[in-house]
């Protein structure tokens, strides 16, 4: 099950990239994925996310600290929740 807290950040995540994406689109330059707000996908973007992002830091840490490997398994949940949620317009 996802805490509130982490579905709150995605959304705070999103709000960020989104108002980037409006600043791209104000100087006319091309519109970076998962910043666009006319075509959202809040769970691609948290799967991209937590794929390129998240989950390769948890793993380096964890290689280091192995107590910290629960943070790997706890992103790859988060991960099947998203997954399960899927929002695509």
């Amino acid at each position: 099950q996802v805490s509130t807290q982490s579905t709150w950040g995605a959304f705070k995540l999103s709000e960020e990239f989104f108002l980037q994406g409006d600043n791209e689109r104000n100087r006319s330059d091309p519109v970076s994925p998962f910043m666009d707000r006319y075509a959202p996908s809040m769970a691609k973007s948290q799967i991209a996310f937590m794929n390129f992002i998240v989950i390769p830091m948890f793993e380096s840490i964890s290689e280091y600290l192995p107590q910290m490997q629960f943070s790997v398994d706890h992103c790859e949940s988060n991960k099947g929740y998203w997954a399960s949620n899927d929002d695509t317009l």
